[in-house]
């Protein structure tokens, strides 16, 4: 403000003082006319100004044009004034010299103020402020640097009525304030569900879970609900401000079930509390939630029967393996890694044990008719045993398993070279702390092969190649 008071004194004085200026050159230029002689040449004078449009006034004579302007004056010392309305009134010193075109240039400098924004919300600052589109800060906040004119502001607050204000800024002082208030827009919205415990969305934004009252800004809004295993629920409400909007208590519809039923073997014909569903082939059945009775019957087997209890919105894989009537073999070998045969039959390969590594884990063969069987192993590098195979026969009993424990062939598990060519192979032991290498060439014979006489120890695959 001093500033502004400041600037208005200096315009007030070069007023005054471009006042004398006029009465003491309309004087000269008087005097100047009368000894003048009457061959005295005239020039030619344009004034500009920036901003264009200013209006030109030369010894107290307003042209009738704005700024760019010509006009013809005689030689001599002028002052000029340009008037713009919202720019600061200026003056200018020439002279015109006979024969020669004279430009006179001003750049007029813009009244500025500032208006103060001081609106309240409950009678507290913090009324958020958007002017010419754009969000500036929060209330309380000088707009400085403003033109003369007006202008307009957005107030808004979160809850509360927004308000446009009107302003005008003119070169005098005071500036403008503008101190209104804004008026809560909220109601008051009940949300209840059954069952309880549905998230609660407005427009997106989670609010808490039901029953639930919370304030809402009045209009229309989207409303969502949420719950694990139920459907979601939506629709628009209005709300009215200073009023209770209720939403009467809304029954959310849980999901249907899942249930995915396979059996072991495959091809069982499946039943759901004892009524047929065709074949347990793994298909989606969808059921209500709840506790299902699920059995499975094939013909040489025992009937399989599993309760489930089924949630809302899930889904369940159910895998059922099927007792035969029959027996079954549990067979393990040593080492892993060899061919299974059962009856002459390929069963498959033996994997090793993670607990036992010199033990495979146990490979079951289900369905095995009662009676008398032999299991084979076989391996290609097997040594001491006729055609790298061994042989053992086992019984079966009617829905009984036989185990067949550690049916056993001496398979070589590291090939040895030696400096000297040679290559041995046998079933590693240990190495000892010179780094000799201690194995079996053979069934329970162990020999050492001293690390200087050694080039290389290749661990051989456990499996059959």
């Amino acid at each position: 403000m001093k500033r502004f008071f400041a600037d208005m004194k200096t315009v007030f004085n070069a007023a005054c003082v471009c006042a004398v200026s006029f009465l003491l050159l309309a004087g000269t230029v008087a005097c100047e006319k009368k000894k003048s002689a009457p061959s005295e040449r005239k020039s030619n004078v344009v004034f500009q100004t920036d901003p264009a449009g200013a209006s030109v006034s030369v010894v107290g004579i307003t042209l009738k044009k704005t700024t760019p302007a010509e006009c013809i004056l005689p030689a001599g010392v002028y002052v000029v004034k340009f008037v713009l309305p919202g720019y600061r009134t200026q003056w200018r010193k020439f002279e015109v010299k006979s024969g020669s075109v004279t430009t006179v240039k001003a750049t007029l400098i813009p009244f500025r103020s500032s208006v103060l924004i001081a609106a309240k919300a409950d009678g507290k600052y913090g009324v958020q402020v958007h002017y010419k589109g754009k969000y500036i800060g929060e209330t309380p906040l000088v707009l400085q640097n403003l033109p003369l004119g007006d202008g307009e502001v957005l107030l808004t607050k979160n809850g509360y009525a927004g308000k446009r204000e009107v302003f005008t800024v003119r070169d005098s002082l005071p500036p403008p304030a503008i101190t209104v208030s804004l008026n809560s827009n909220r109601g008051r919205l009940y949300v209840d569900t059954f069952p309880a415990g549905a998230e609660i969305f407005i427009d997106g934004q989670p609010m808490g879970v039901t029953p639930l009252v919370f304030p809402v800004g009045e209009g229309q809004h989207q409303l969502e609900l949420k719950k694990k295993g139920f459907r979601s629920y939506s629709r628009s409400v209005d709300v009215t401000r200073s009023r209770d909007t209720r939403i009467g208590k809304v029954t959310l519809q849980p999901l249907p079930a899942h249930l995915r039923v396979t059996s072991s073997p495959a091809g069982a014909e499946l039943f759901i509390n004892g009524d047929s569903k065709g074949k347990a082939d793994g298909r989606s059945i969808e059921l209500p939630p709840g506790k299902y009775s699920v059995l499975v019957r094939r013909d040489g087997f025992d009937d399989t029967v599993k309760d489930v209890v089924l949630n809302a919105g899930e889904t369940i894989q159910l895998n059922m393996d099927l007792d035969t009537l029959m027996g079954a073999l549990e067979i393990v070998t040593r080492p892993a890694g060899v061919a299974v045969w059962v009856d002459n039959k390929l069963i498959g390969r033996s994997k090793p044990d993670p607990a036992n590594p010199k033990y495979s884990e146990v490979l079951r063969v289900p369905n095995v008719r009662q009676g008398r069987h032999s299991v084979t192993i076989v391996h290609k590098r097997a040594k001491w045993n006729k055609d790298g195979k061994r042989t053992v026969y086992v019984n079966v009993e009617k829905g009984k398993t036989a185990r067949v424990e550690q049916i056993e062939l001496w398979v070589p598990d590291i090939k040895i070279l030696l400096k000297d060519g040679r290559v041995e192979e046998g079933r590693f032991l240990y190495y000892q702390p010179d780094g000799s290498v201690h194995y079996q060439p053979r069934p329970g014979m162990g020999i050492t092969r001293r690390k200087e006489l050694v080039q290389s120890v290749e661990k051989l695959p456990i499996e059959d190649e």
